[in-house]
C-alpha cells in the first residue's frame, strides 16, 4: 500500500497504526547502517537487539536502523534472512489516532481474540508505528497477553508485531545504538516517544530529523508495496487497511488506501473518524456536506478549523465513492459482524470479488486464499455458495492441497460441498499422497517399514493395509465405551430420520429402505440394520410396515376367514374369490415404477392404468401361494407330517437289517420316503445358504451359520444320515439312538416357528439364553460336584481297584443328590443292616458286586454341607441368572420379536412356493429359469427414480434437522447461553453508555453557552417579525411543525364564550420569547368537580399528595411520563412540550401534563359488487369503524383515555367495546359477551403499533395535553371481525365502517393515522 498519514506531534494528533503479519520467533546480534546514497557500494545491515529499561519482565526485541530513502527490497531481504521471518501471506495496515487513549473493553476484546486469531491463523505479520501511544499500545498490550497465554505451549508460532519508527521521535537515541538498552518511562513534557516494549521488531527511519512526526510514513508505504507484490506459495501477499479512531491523518490514509484498490476495514465504535465513516456508510440516505460532517464531528468531540472542513468534506466523498471497498466492523450493534477477523477477511475477499469479477477463476481463486488462511469457516459461509461455480478438477486439486497441508477442517467443508472422491480421487492421487508424506508426519518411519527397500517412492496400497492393522490392533476395544456410545446416537438419529421420513411419505421411505446402495456394495439399508444386529431400527414401523407387506404378499388376510384360506393352502386349492388383493406389486414392497414419473403421454397411462388393474386368477393363485405367510403355514403342516412319519417309523417300522435278499425286511418303504424327505430338506438349507448373492461363498457359510437353528438343521441331518447308516448294521439299536436323536432335534426345531408369535416368540429366545447361563452353571456345578465326589469316594471306598467304578463313584453319586437321591444307607453304612447289599468278597466284586464302603462318621457330615450348598445355594443362583435374563429380555420383548421376526419373513420369502419334499420340482424348474436379481427385500431403480429419492432423502432431512434445531433452541441449556450473549451484549452497551455519560459532562459547559446563544437570537427574531408585521411583509409561506387545532377557537363545549390568545406559527415554540403572551386560564367545572379521571386543582392551593411528573406516579397511579420527551415543569405546572396553545389550565382534560389516551383503528379490505377485493387506481381500499363523536359531531376513530392502573392494552378493548359493540339494540346479553369474547381474542393476536405520541387535540392548553397510542387491528380474510355489524355504543352518536381515503375528514391527528394505515398496507388513501 503505497501511502501513510502523518502524525505531526507526540502529544498531538497521530501517526500511522498497524499492520497483521506472521513468522516464527526470531534471534539475532546488533547491527549497524550507513545510508546507502553516501556509499558507492550498500553497506550491510547488521543485526541489533534492544533492551527495555523499566519492564518488570526484562523483555527485549531486534531492530535494525535503516536511512529513510534505503532501498526496501534490501530491508525485507534482511528482516527475512537475519530475523529468520517466514513472509507473510497477509499483511493488515491498522491506522488510528496516537495520542493515548482508553479503549473500550469490547475493542481490547476484539484485539485480544480477533486480530492475534487471523495473526496466527494466515500467517499473517502486525505493523504499528511502534510507539509506546494510541494504538500501537493496546496492540502491544494484546500481543503481550497472548504471548502470556501460550507462554507454557512447546510449539507455538510467536505472533511477529513490526513497528516502523521514525529515529529523530525518540528519546534516549544514544543508550539505544550504544548500550543496545532503551528506557520506557516517557520524561514529562517532553515531545519525543520511547518504543513499545510488546512489538517484537523495529525497524527505525532516519532521515536526520529531530521531534518531526511522520517521517516513516514513505518509507513504510514502500516497504509494505513491496512486500504486498511479492508472493508466498504461488499467490500474491495481500493487504488489507484497518482504522480503529483516527485523526485527520488516518482519513487521508483510509482515502489513498482505497485509491490503490487496498480495502479498508472501519471499526464503528471505537471513535472519531471511525465513527464518522461507519454511520456515512450504514446510512446511504446521509448526504454528506459541511454542515453533516461539522454535526458528526461535534458528536464525536472532535474539534476543527473552518478551513479544514472543505477538505475533510471532499476526502469523505472520495471515500464513499469507493465504499464497495469499505467493510464496517460495527462494535455495539449485535447484528454486526461479530470478529474483527472475519471482518477483514471478508473485506479481503471482496476486494478479490470486484478485481476478478469478470474471470472464471475468481471462485477458485478466493477458495485458495481462504486454505491458504486456514480459514475454513470463511470457504464454508462466503465462498462455496449456491453462486459458487468451480470445476470438479480445481476442488479435488485444492482437497489434495489441504489433505498435504493437514487441514482437515478444510477436507470436510470441501467433501460436504461435493467433492467427488469417487470418480475424481483416483488411487493415483492417495499414492502420491502417501508416497510425498513430510518430514513431520508422524508415522513416517512406521510408513517406511512396511515399504519395499524401506522406499516410500515405492509404497503400495497392500502396505497401508499392513500399516493399519499394525496401528490400531486391540486399540478399538480401549474405545469400545465411545464407539458404542456413537452407534447408540446413530441408532436414535436413524430412527428418528424414520420418523420423519413416515411422515412425508411411507411408499418412498420403502423404497429408501430397498434400494441397493453402490457404495456400499450394493447392500441396502435394511440389510445393513440387520447385519449390524440392530433390533430397535429393525423394530421401527418403517420397516414393520413393509415387513408386513412382504409377509403377506400383497394380500389382505383378516381374521378366522384369512386362517382357513392359508389352511386350505395344504390342498393346494386357493379360495381366490374370497382374497383381496393388493393392485401393486405382488411382492407387497408398494413399489410402483411410475410413483417418481409424471404420467404425461397416452402410454405411460396406458400401463398405469394396466398397473393397476385387478390380476387375472392365474396371477393370483401364484401370489396367494408364493406370499410368505402362505408357505410359512403349508411348511408348518408338511413338518408336523414329517415328524408323523418319522415318529411311525421309529415307533412301529425300524426293524434290523438281514443283509440277505431273502429276509431283506429293512428298511420299508416308509424308511426310504423319510430318507427322500430329509434328503430334499438338505436342499433347502443349501439353498438358503447361497440365497445372499452379495457375498462370497465363505462369507455365505459364514452367515448362514450365524444363525443357531441352521446349526441345529445341520445337527438334525447329520445325525439322521448316521442313524441310517447305522442301521444297515445287524444291531439296529446304535441307529435306533441316533435317529431317536434325530428326531428329537427336529422337534425342537418346531420351536422356531413360534417366533412368529409376539407371546410366545420372545420366550423361545430366553430359553436360550438361559441355556447360555446354564452352560456357563454347570463349570460351578462341576467344582463341588468334584470336590464332593472325591471325597466321599476316597473315604468311603479307599484303594478301590476299579477304575470306571471310582470315576463312577464320584460323579454319579454327587450328582443325583442335587435332585433328592441322598443314598443314606451307603453314606450311613451299618453292617448289622441288610438295607444296604454288598460285599466284601474280593471274587465277588470281581465280578461285579457291589463292595461294602467304609464305616465314616465324617462323610454324612461332608455330604450335609454339599447338600446345602448344592440344593439352596447353588440351585437358587441358577433360578436368580435365570430371572435376571428373563427380566433383562423382558423389557426389549417387542424389538427381539420384530428382529425374529424379520429373520422368519426373510427365511420363507427366499423358499420355494412348495414344501419339502415338493419342493424338488422347483429345484428342477429353476435350473431353466433366470436367477432373480431384484426382490421385496432389494432393488435396482433407474436414474431418475434414484434422483427423485435423494431429493425425499435430502429434503426430509433438512426438515428432520430443522425440527432439531427448533428443539434445541428451546432447551434450557440454549436458551441460557442465549441469555449470556445478551447479558454480555447489554454489558458492552452500559460500558458505552458510561463514556457517552463522561463526555456530556463536557458538553454541559457547551450547551449552556448555546442555550444564552440562542436565547439572545431569538429575541432578535421576535424584533425582525415585529418590525415586519408592522410594514406588512410578513412572510406568507412560513411552513413550521406546530399544533394547529390546538390553538383553534373558540374552546369546546364553552358556547364560544372562551377563546384562546392569539400565537402565530413562528411563535408557538417556547423557546422563541413572546413577551405579550397573556393567555386565558380555564378549567372546566366537571373536572374541577373532581371526578375519578381528574387530579386535584394544583392551582395556589396545597394537595395532600404532591403530583410527580415525568415518571409514573404512585400517588395517583398515573404515568405522566411524555413519549414525546422530557418537558418543563414551570412553577409547578407542567408546560406543552410542543409550543403554546393560547389557553392555561386544564380545559376539558383531567390529568395535568400528559393525558394518555388509546386509540384502535380496526380495518378491512372493502369489497366490490361480485365479492372481490375492491381496488381504485391498481391497490385495494380499506375500510375502518369509525365513531361520531356526541360532543363535536366529527366522525373519529373510537378510543379513549387510559384509567389508572389501567395498561394500553386494556384501554384499546374497552372504548372499542364501548363505542362500538355495546349499544346494538338488535343483540341481547349473551350476544354481546359472545361478540366481545370474539373482539378480545381477535385485540390479542393482532395488532400493529401506527403511531405513539403527541395528538393535535382542540382541548390541549399549555398546562395539559393528550397523548395516544395509536394500534391497527386488520382482519386480512374478513372472516374475523370484517363481518362486524357496528352501531353505536353509548359513548358515541354514531358507528359505520367508513372508507380510508384521503377526502374523508376526521377528528383532531386521527386524519394522520389513518394514513400511515393505508401507507402501511400498501392501499389507497
Amino acid at each position: 500500500m503505497p501511502n501513510r498519514r502523518v502524525a505531526p506531534s507526540r502529544n498531538g494528533s497521530e501517526t500511522n497504526e498497524l499492520v497483521l503479519m506472521q513468522s516464527p520467533a526470531p534471534g539475532g546480534t546488533p547491527f549497524t547502517n550507513v545510508s546507502e546514497s553516501r556509499l558507492s557500494t550498500p553497506m550491510p545491515f547488521e543485526n541489533r537487539t534492544v533492551q527495555f529499561i523499566g519492564a518488570a519482565d526484562n523483555k527485549s526485541a531486534k531492530y535494525v536502523k535503516v536511512s529513510h530513502n534505503e532501498d526496501v527490497s534490501r530491508v525485507y531481504e534482511f528482516i527475512k534472512k537475519e530475523w529468520e521471518l517466514q513472509p507473510p501471506r497477509l499483511i493488515v495496515s491498522v491506522t488510528g489516532g496516537a495520542k493515548n487513549f482508553k479503549m473500550k473493553q469490547r475493542l481490547t476484546n476484539v484485539f485480544k481474540k480477533s486480530l492475534i486469531n487471523i495473526a496466527e491463523g494466515t500467517g499473517a505479520w502486525i505493523i504499528t508505528g511502534g510507539t509506546n501511544a494510541g494504538v500501537m499500545k493496546h496492540v502491544g498490550k494484546a500481543v503481550q497477553e497472548h504471548a502470556a497465554a501460550k507462554s507454557n505451549k512447546k510449539k507455538t508460532n510467536k505472533v511477529v508485531t513490526l513497528g516502523i519508527v521514525t529515529w529523530g521521535i525518540l528519546q534516549n537515541k544514544s543508550s539505544i545504538t550504544e548500550k543496545g538498552k532503551h528506557d520506557i518511562n516517557l520524561e514529562n513534557g517532553s515531545r519525543l516517544s520511547v518504543l513499545d516494549k510488546n512489538h517484537t521488531h523495529f525497524v527505525l527511519v532516519d532521515d536526520e530529523t529531530v521531534e518531526e512526526y511522520g517521517k516513516e510514513i514513505k518509507f513504510r508505504a514502500q516497504l509494505e508495496k513491496h512486500i504486498a507484490a511479492s508472493q508466498q506459495d504461488g499467490m500474491n501477499v495481500l493487504i488489507c487497511c484497518v482504522l480503529v479512531q483516527g485523526g485527520p491523518g488516518s482519513l487521508r490514509t483510509v482515502y489513498e488506501a482505497l485509491s490503490e484498490g487496498t480495502p479498508v476495514v472501519v471499526v464503528g465504535g471505537s471513535g472519531q473518524w471511525a465513527n464518522i465513516l461507519a454511520t456515512l456508510c450504514t446510512n446511504p440516505d446521509l448526504s454528506v456536506t459541511t454542515t453533516v460532517i461539522q454535526d458528526l464531528l461535534r458528536e464525536n468531540s472532535m474539534e476543527w478549523k473552518d478551513e479544514e472542513l472543505s477538505e475533510w468534506t471532499n476526502i469523505v466523498s472520495e471515500c464513499l465513492r469507493l465504499k464497495n471497498l469499505i467493510t464496517i466492523f460495527q462494535l455495539d450493534t449485535p447484528d454486526s459482524v461479530q470478529e474483527l477477523d472475519i471482518a477483514i477477511l471478508e473485506s479481503l475477499l471482496q476486494a478479490d470479488s470486484l478485481q476478478n469479477q469478470n474471470t472464471d477463476d475468481n471462485y477458485e481463486h478466493q477458495l485458495k486464499l481462504a486454505l491458504a488462511w486456514n480459514r475454513s469457516d470463511m470457504a464454508d459461509s462466503h465462498i462455496l455458495t449456491d453462486d459458487c461455480k468451480i470445476s470438479q478438477e480445481s476442488l479435488t486439486e485444492i482437497f489434495v492441497t489441504a489433505v498435504k497441508q493437514d487441514k482437515p477442517e478444510f477436507v470436510r467443508v470441501l467433501i460436504d460441498h461435493g467433492v467427488n472422491l469417487q470418480n475424481n480421487f483416483k488411487w493415483g492421487h492417495l499414492l502420491d499422497l502417501y508416497r510425498s508424506v513430510s518430514g513431520t508426519f508422524y508415522g513416517k518411519n512406521m510408513l517406511r517399514k512396511y515399504c519395499p527397500k524401506n522406499d516410500l517412492k515405492q509404497f503400495e496400497i497392500k502396505n497401508l493395509t499392513m500399516l493399519m492393522k499394525k496401528l490400531l490392533g486391540s486399540s478399538y476395544k480401549a474405545q469400545r465405551s465411545d464407539l458404542k456410545q456413537h452407534a447408540e446416537e446413530y441408532i436414535t438419529t436413524t430412527k428418528e430420520v424414520l420418523t420423519q421420513c413416515m411422515k412425508e411419505d411411507e411408499k418412498k421411505t420403502n423404497d429408501l429402505l430397498i434400494r441397493k446402495l453402490e457404495k456400499w456394495g450394493d447392500l441396502t439399508c435394511l440389510q445393513l440394520a440387520v447385519d449390524s444386529t440392530s433390533s430397535d431400527v429393525v423394530a421401527h414401523p418403517a420397516l414393520q410396515n413393509l415387513l408386513n407387506r412382504i409377509w403377506k404378499g400383497g394380500m389382505k388376510l383378516i381374521g378366522w376367514k384369512g386362517m382357513l384360506h392359508l389352511l386350505s393352502a395344504f390342498f393346494f386349492i386357493c379360495p381366490i374369490f374370497n382374497i383381496e388383493f393388493s393392485r401393486t406389486n405382488p411382492d407387497g414392497s408398494g413399489h410402483r415404477r411410475d410413483q417418481y414419473n409424471s404420467i404425461e403421454s397416452g402410454s405411460n397411462q396406458a400401463s398405469t392404468q394396466q398397473e393397476h388393474q385387478e390380476p387375472g386368477f392365474f396371477k393370483k393363485f401364484l401370489i396367494f401361494h408364493q406370499a410368505p405367510i402362505t408357505k410359512y403355514v403349508v411348511n408348518i403342516m408338511f413338518h408336523l407330517l414329517f415328524l408323523t412319519l418319522f415318529t411311525y417309523i421309529l415307533l412301529f417300522n425300524l426293524f434290523p437289517y438281514t443283509g440277505t435278499v431273502t429276509t431283506l425286511v429293512a428298511p420299508s418303504v416308509a424308511e426310504w420316503c423319510l430318507l427322500v424327505w430329509v434328503f430334499i430338506l438338505s436342499f433347502d438349507e443349501v439353498n438358503e445358504m447361497l440365497r445372499r448373492k452379495d457375498k462370497t461363498l465363505l462369507q455365505q457359510v459364514g452367515f448362514w451359520f450365524s444363525n443357531h437353528w441352521n446349526k441345529m438343521d445341520l445337527l438334525g441331518l447329520l445325525l439322521f444320515y448316521l442313524g441310517f447308516g447305522l442301521r444297515f448294521n445287524a444291531d439296529i439299536n446304535g441307529a435306533r439312538v441316533v435317529l431317536c436323536l434325530s428326531f428329537i432335534v427336529y422337534c425342537i426345531r418346531l420351536l422356531h416357528v413360534f417366533t412368529l408369535s409376539q407371546t410366545i416368540g420372545p420366550k423361545v429366545v430366553m430359553v436360550g439364553n438361559m441355556l447360555l447361563d446354564l452352560w456357563f452353571f454347570i463349570f460351578i456345578v462341576a467344582i463341588f460336584v468334584l470336590a464332593y465326589g472325591v471325597t466321599s469316594q476316597g473315604l468311603l471306598y479307599p484303594n478301590e481297584t476299579r477304575a470306571w467304578t471310582a470315576i463312577t463313584g464320584i460323579f454319579y453319586k454327587p450328582y443325583w443328590q442335587i435332585y433328592g437321591e441322598l443314598f443314606l444307607d451307603e453314606i450311613n453304612y451299618d453292617p448289622t443292616s441288610s438295607a444296604f447289599e454288598c460285599t466284601n468278597d474280593q471274587n465277588l466284586i470281581d465280578s461285579g458286586s457291589q463292595r461294602c464302603p467304609q464305616q465314616q462318621d465324617v462323610v454324612p457330615i461332608i455330604s450335609a454341607f454339599y447338600m446345602l450348598l448344592a440344593n439352596i445355594l447353588l440351585l437358587n443362583l441358577l433360578i436368580a441368572m435365570f430371572s435376571y435374563t428373563f427380566t433383562k429380555l423382558e423389557e426389549n420383548t417387542d424389538s427381539i420379536w420384530k428382529y425374529q421376526r424379520y429373520e422368519l419373513i426373510q427365511e420363507y420369502y427366499g423358499r420355494p412356493a412348495l414344501p419339502a419334499p415338493l419342493s424338488i420340482f422347483w429345484y428342477i424348474c429353476s435350473i431353466w429359469s433366470d436367477p432373480q436379481r431384484d426382490n421385496a427385500f432389494y432393488r435396482s431403480f433407474d436414474e431418475n427414480e434414484t434422483n427423485n429419492l435423494r431429493q425425499f432423502e435430502h429434503w426430509t432431512t433438512d426438515s428432520y434437522l430443522a425440527e432439531k434445531r427448533a428443539e434445541e433452541s428451546r432447551n434450557v441449556p440454549t436458551r441460557i447461553q442465549g441469555i449470556s450473549d445478551r447479558l454480555d451484549n447489554v454489558v458492552s452497551s452500559v460500558a458505552s453508555f458510561s463514556e457517552h455519560l463522561t463526555r456530556q459532562k463536557k458538553i454541559n459547559k457547551r450547551v449552556k453557552q448555546l442555550e444564552a446563544h440562542l436565547s439572545r437570537t431569538n429575541e432578535s427574531l421576535e424584533w425582525i417579525m415585529q418590525a415586519l408585521q408592522d410594514n406588512n411583509t410578513t412572510p406568507t409561506n412560513l411552513h413550521l411543525d406546530v399544533h394547529a387545532k390546538s390553538r383553534s377557537s373558540p374552546y369546546p363545549d364553552t358556547e364560544g364564550k372562551i377563546n384562546r390568545f392569539s400565537v402565530p406559527d413562528h411563535m408557538v415554540s417556547w423557546t422563541v420569547p413572546m413577551a405579550t403572551y397573556k393567555p386565558v386560564f380555564y378549567t372546566a367545572p366537571s373536572v374541577k368537580g373532581r371526578p375519578a379521571w381528574a387530579d386535584p386543582s394544583i392551582e395556589g392551593t396545597r394537595v395532600e399528595k404532591r403530583l410527580r411528573f415525568n415518571e409514573y406516579d404512585d400517588n395517583y397511579k398515573v404515568d405522566r411520563s411524555s413519549y414525546i420527551r422530557t418537558y418543563s415543569v414551570i412553577g409547578g405546572m407542567p408546560r406543552n412540550p410542543k409550543g403554546r396553545t393560547g389557553l392555561r389550565g386544564r380545559g376539558l382534560l383531567g390529568r395535568y401534563g400528559p393525558n394518555h389516551a388509546a386509540d384502535p383503528i380496526v380495518t378491512r379490505w372493502e369489497k366490490a359488487d361480485d365479492g372481490t377485493d375492491l381496488t381504485i387506481d391498481g391497490k385495494k381500499v380499506l375500510e375502518f369503524i369509525a365513531i361520531k363523536r356526541e360532543d363535536t359531531g366529527e366522525w373519529a376513530i373510537p378510543g379513549g383515555m387510559v384509567d389508572p392502573g389501567e395498561k394500553v392494552t386494556a384501554t384499546l378493548l374497552r372504548e372499542f367495546q364501548e363505542e362500538v359493540v355495546c349499544g346494538n339494540p338488535n343483540m341481547n346479553e349473551e350476544d354481546q359477551n359472545e361478540l366481545k369474547r370474539k373482539i378480545a381474542n381477535f385485540f390479542k393476536t393482532s395488532g400493529s403499533e401506527i403511531f405513539r405520541g403527541y395528538c393535535d387535540d382542540h382541548r390541549n392548553t399549555d398546562n395539559s395535553w393528550i397523548e395516544t397510542v395509536a394500534i391497527n387491528f386488520h382482519d386480512d380474510s374478513g372472516e374475523v371481525i370484517g363481518n362486524l355489524s357496528v352501531s353505536p355504543g353509548y359513548e358515541a352518536k354514531g358507528a359505520k365502517w367508513k372508507r380510508i381515503e384521503a377526502s374523508f375528514k376526521l377528528f383532531a391527528s386521527h386524519q394522520n393515522y389513518i394514513k400511515t394505515v393505508a401507507e402501511k398496507r400498501n392501499a389507497y388513501f
